[in-house]
């Protein structure tokens, strides 16, 4: 994973990340700089809301300092070369999470602070740290590496991924479409989906759930929609995709498609086509009932004078 930013360096961490409990663990983040930086590793542990804990941290050249509640079980050996590793002898359970490397920008004068939320996932995010009177703390960030560690009895399941066309329903009364994609019997939550309309990533409308863990199966699953105008779907040129990525030991994709249903809707440019087409005919069939009696006319007309 790689996240540039505009001073020409670039933060890479390991991908999404599955290990065996008790099993070691090393991720190593690395700066493409020739500068001189401090280095951080965050986690933001499993849940919603969970806020950022500062795991440990280094200069160049320098060993690591590693946060009190880390201290005997996560190690470094310190930045070196512009690399910092965050390393465990034995994994556990409740390392998972998703752990996040960081720069920090030396142009701002700024102090070490933890404890935050993460807001938004840009290029970088200011901290603040108000209890510590640091303000104008402002560190660069990797995207976040998402790491699992495998409880007992667990197994790595890949998902079974299904697209679902909107109801008629909403269509008549609503004028829009929601399509369905659900991803199911999976493990573990390392999901990514994205909707594209024509092999375009399409982001307006979407909205996708949070993964929900069967306690019975054992198994993750989610649910994503796509909403749309009801003319969108009713071109049947039009292609919708539901992309799924899932990694497990390795990364497996999943695409499942459905295309626009012509004729499901009626929109108002057909239905004005239909009105005038519909309005031509009675007018023809007027005519013809003019001409037929004018005909039948004729002819009762001729029949008179004969006798």
């Amino acid at each position: 994973m790689v996240v540039l930013s505009s001073w020409g360096w670039a933060i890479r961490q390991p991908p999404d990340t599955v290990v065996s409990q008790g099993q070691p663990l090393t991720l190593n983040c690395s700066l493409s700089t020739t500068q001189i930086t401090t280095m951080y590793w965050y986690k933001q542990a499993v849940g919603k809301d969970a806020r950022l804990q500062l795991v440990l941290f280094s200069t160049e050249g320098s060993s690591a300092n590693v946060e009190k509640p880390f201290e005997g079980h996560f190690q470094s050996s310190g930045t070196k070369n512009n690399v910092l590793s965050l390393s465990a002898e034995r994994a556990q359970v409740q390392d998972s999470g998703i752990y996040y490397c960081a720069k920090q920008d030396h142009t701002l004068l700024a102090d070490l602070c933890s404890g935050v939320t993460v807001t938004q996932k840009e290029k970088f995010i200011a901290i603040d740290n108000e209890s510590k009177g640091n303000s104008n703390q402002r560190l660069y960030f990797g995207t976040g590496t998402k790491l699992t560690v495998l409880e007992d009895g667990f197994t790595i399941t890949a998902p079974k991924v299904a697209i679902f066309p909107p109801s008629k329903q909403e269509i008549k009364e609503k004028k829009k479409a929601t399509l369905v994609c659900l991803v199911t019997d999976f493990y573990p939550d390392h999901i990514k989906l994205v909707w594209r309309v024509n092999d375009v990533e399409r982001k307006e409308g979407v909205r996708t759930d949070e993964s929900i863990m069967d306690k019975t199966s054992k198994k993750y699953s989610l649910t994503s929609r796509l909403r749309i105008s009801h003319q969108e779907f009713s071109n049947s040129k039009n292609r919708f995709q539901c992309f799924v990525e899932f990694y497990g030991n390795n990364t497996q994709r999943y695409d499942e498609v459905i295309h626009g249903a012509a004729g499901c809707s009626v929109s108002e440019e057909s239905y004005l086509r239909s009105a005038m087409a519909g309005k031509s005919v009675y007018v023809l069939l007027i005519f013809k009932s003019a001409l037929y009696g004018v005909f039948v006319m004729g002819l009762m007309l001729r029949n008179k004078k004969v006798q």
